[in-house]
């Protein structure tokens, strides 16, 4: 066959007419003129540990091309990490799976709405990539996209994707989002998050490095768990908030514990990777204990104010709870305190003060 029957065959030409997916996965960089003025790229930038640009560079068409270049930009390190608790010797892998990255790639190239004008960007951090690309996401929420058996309702660029297809970059089987989820899941690596704040932008973030030792641990130690409950674990684990009844879901498994919405890995969990210490500091110690704490300082300073208590109480109050809501069980405690005869206040607000009572 002619070179032009071959790009017919593979569906990128139509009849032997140039088309803009042809352009854009084969054209060479000086035909973006007939974009009129919009070149379509992508732009790799690497930051520093302060967050800030310290090198970039771009890779126009073609764009079939620009994936693998784009790619060996990308600082991916040899990575150790504990996988299993009962070893002494260490996981070793690549921070990033090749795979899981052309995929979110060429997903950017097949997805992006040209008509917003926007390039890739491919954005390396020290322990993480975040790519991003323009147009809104068509599943509409991840969680729809990872059901089983999911077919989308169409394809934004039709004729580009066919011809991604035909060049196998990419399939149209909706396999792509599941199949980075579970390559992330067998490496015991967190899964990468899609934020769809933006309606007019998908960003994607994976992660090259271990979160949460619970988590990773926790997944090596039970590969039997489905795909939809480690999502909800590697949410726990990003302390996203999950609904409350996925969180009644896992804590029925033994998987969380907490005061929803601040839960954490459980104590039977916690138990199997051994990380026991963690389950003390999010759950923290009991009220007894606290209030004995506060009689010995009390003994001592006579009078204090709740936050002078709380000073004293830091490092045993919950780990998971914010400064407030760690205020707010200081003085729960000590409003008990009251009501059981054994301390009083003075004063209200912040000029309270309060003292044993005799």
């Amino acid at each position: 066959m002619s070179d032009i029957e071959i790009l017919n065959k593979a569906g990128i030409l139509i009849k032997g007419r140039i088309t803009n997916s042809a352009l854009i996965l084969l054209g060479k960089a000086e035909s973006s003129y007939l974009f009129d003025g919009f070149i379509p790229r992508i732009t790799w930038t690497l930051y520093n540990g302060n967050g800030v640009a310290k090198a970039c560079e771009h890779f126009d068409m073609p764009l079939l091309l620009a994936v693998d270049k784009t790619y060996a930009k990308i600082r991916n390190e040899k990575y150790r990490y504990m996988a299993a608790q009962q070893t002494l010797f260490p996981d070793e892998t690549y921070q990033y799976d090749q795979d899981v990255v052309k995929e979110i790639i060429n997903n950017c190239i097949a997805h992006s709405n040209y008509q917003l004008r926007g390039k890739i960007n491919v954005e390396e951090f020290e322990d993480r990539l975040v790519f991003i690309n323009e147009g809104y996401f068509i599943p509409e929420t991840i969680e729809q996209a990872l059901e089983e058996g999911y077919k989308p309702p169409y394809y934004r660029n039709t004729f580009l994707c066919r011809a991604m297809v035909n060049l196998y970059m990419i399939d149209t089987n909706s396999m792509g989002i599941p199949m980075m989820y579970q390559v992330q899941r067998e490496r015991c690596f967190p899964l990468p998050t899609f934020d769809l704040e933006n309606p007019n932008r998908v960003k994607v973030t994976l992660y090259g490095q271990i979160l949460d030792k619970n988590y990773t641990q926790l997944l090596h130690a039970n590969g039997d768990l489905d795909l939809p409950t480690v999502f909800l674990l590697d949410k726990v684990q990003k302390k996203e908030t999950i609904s409350k009844e996925n969180y009644l879901q896992l804590k029925k498994q033994n998987l969380v514990e907490g005061r929803y919405p601040h839960i954490y890995v459980s104590y039977e969990v916690a138990n199997i990777v051994g990380q026991q210490t963690d389950y003390v500091r999010n759950k923290g110690l009991s009220n007894d204990v606290y209030k004995q704490i506060i009689i010995n300082a009390l003994e001592t300073m006579e009078r204090a104010s709740v936050n002078e208590l709380k000073q004293i109480l830091a490092g045993a109050l919950p780990a998971v709870l914010d400064d407030k809501q760690q205020s707010k069980k200081v003085s729960n405690i000590l409003q008990t305190m009251k009501r059981e005869g054994t301390a009083d206040v003075d004063g209200t607000g912040h000029s309270a003060r309060w003292y044993l009572k005799k």
